[in-house]
């Protein structure tokens, strides 16, 4: 079952939440030009997201998914965000980018992400390249000649550096754009992308994991009544015992309650 938030025929940007009475998913989808109206469609995807979290917990969207008694989390049954554009609007990639980096939401990239697009995925925490997919730089240009046109880029060029520095990447990034004509396309190597620091966990994100992973162990470890080296031990022994696929959906509950499979 699949719930839509926009029209995939009327916009560029389609939201969707969907069901297999098994898990429930959240997806993004930008497809084409990055414009100010594709940061404003995003936004409305996410907020009719966060509204719809209820609906689901409730269970009047994918009824076999409620939850009577504990909130729905989300991250255990997987956000996507994708993009395959060309560029567009620097300004509106750069307010995609730092909403994403607000929703800790990763971008995967299958088809292109060229120009402007670099913004959107500098924001993700988690950035994946598949292939066929590319990632293309070029220098962003004015649209018309204007009498402050050199004031114009340079405060551009201010802005993309000061923007990748703030989603920790590399701001040389922006510096080798400026170097590519705008009717050039220079496409990133794997290796490129991961010097620019475009691929991957975020350093922030991954600190921040690694807190909400040591919360959430200590939460557990309380509930079961363990103090913290018992509750690492059982957690290593299940860990081990209970990642083959002939492992019982149970191994790791009945691990962590009994310290046995």
């Amino acid at each position: 079952m699949l719930f839509s938030f926009i029209d995939p025929a009327q916009a560029g940007v389609v939201g969707k939440i969907s069901c297999d009475g098994r898990s429930v998913g959240f997806a993004i989808d930008i497809t084409g030009p990055i414009e100010h109206a594709t940061f404003d469609e995003v936004r409305e995807a996410f907020t009719k997201y966060h509204q719809q979290q209820n609906e689901i917990a409730n269970g009047r969207i994918c009824p076999e998914k409620a939850l009577k008694d504990k909130p729905l989390d989300f991250s255990a049954y997987g956000r996507r965000f994708s993009i395959d554009s060309t560029g567009g609007s620097v300004i509106a990639a750069m307010k995609i980018g730092r909403l994403l980096r607000q929703e800790r939401e990763s971008v995967m990239v299958e088809g292109v992400c060229f120009s402007a697009c670099v913004f959107v995925l500098a924001g993700a925490v988690d950035r994946a390249v598949f292939p066929p997919g590319k990632v293309g730089i070029h220098r962003p240009y004015l649209a018309s000649y204007t009498s402050d046109a050199r004031r114009e880029i340079e405060s551009a060029l201010h802005l993309m550096r000061d923007y990748l520095r703030e989603m920790g990447v590399s701001p040389q990034l922006a510096d080798d754009m400026i170097a590519v004509e705008p009717e050039d396309n220079r496409v990133l190597t794997a290796s490129q992308l991961a010097s620019y620091g475009l691929l991957g966990v975020d350093r922030a994100e991954k600190q921040q994991r690694a807190v909400d992973q040591e919360v959430k162990d200590l939460e557990e470890a309380k509930a079961l009544g363990l103090d913290r080296r018992e509750y690492n031990r059982r957690k290593s022994r299940a860990k081990l015992l209970c990642s083959g696929p002939e492992a019982s959906p149970d191994c790791r509950k009945m691990i962590l309650q009994t310290g046995q499979p």
